[in-house]
């Protein structure tokens, strides 16, 4: 009789041990959430000039802040990515390994503008949405 207690007493503490590990997460998820959204739509925009009308003005970053965004993406990505394959969630895994083989700094991939908006919007929605995707209470 004691056996079915201690397999839930087990899982309950497994449950406990992988919400507090995703807690721990959420916040570096949400600073590269931020990071990437913040480098996909700062690429330029329209405004409205007093001597010619509307005109369009590309913003130029810095080249540390787009080391920076590989790195962090990378880092984190690769610490989401090894979580979701020992929890098994295996698409999510192949997701987060293709991010940070695109984002490397060491291995640099050039890609076109429009390209680089794309990865950073698929990044930021991959951060803010996969630690709801990876919480316990969804599938256990």
């Amino acid at each position: 009789m004691a056996v079915p207690n201690l397999e839930k007493e087990m899982r309950k503490a497994i449950v406990q041990s992988r919400k507090r590990l995703l807690l721990v997460l959420l916040p570096f998820c949400l600073f590269v959430a931020g990071y990437s959204i913040t480098a996909a739509v700062s690429s330029g925009g329209w405004y409205l000039n007093d001597d010619t009308g509307l005109s369009f003005t590309p913003v130029q970053h810095s080249y540390g802040f787009y080391s920076g965004l590989r790195w962090s993406v990378t880092i984190v990505g690769a610490i989401m990515a090894l979580i979701c394959h020992c929890w098994k969630f295996y698409k999510l895994c192949v997701v987060f390994a293709i991010i940070v083989v695109i984002f490397n700094p060491i291995i640099v991939i050039d890609m076109l503008k429009g390209t680089w908006e794309f990865a950073n919007v698929l990044a930021f929605w991959m951060f803010l949405t996969a630690p709801a995707n990876l919480w316990p209470d969804r599938w256990m």
